[in-house]
């Protein structure tokens, strides 16, 4: 399997940026004009409101 940064070399990790620690409302506000690729369903659920990003959940099995 290809890693993200493989796929989509611009693409950050949240503990890169010093927000691995934070919260999930931290990550979210930063993400402004990003697309949030998660496997947290909380990310979607803030994304049913609008903006600022597009959501991505990865449901693994």
């Amino acid at each position: 399997m290809a890693a993200l940064a493989d796929i989509s070399p611009d693409s950050v990790r949240v503990d890169r940026i010093g927000l691995g620690g934070g919260s999930s409302d931290e990550a979210w506000c930063y993400a402004n004009n990003f697309m949030v690729v998660s496997e947290d369903s909380s990310f979607y659920e803030k994304s049913l409101f609008g903006p600022p990003a597009e959501v991505a959940v990865l449901i693994l099995a």
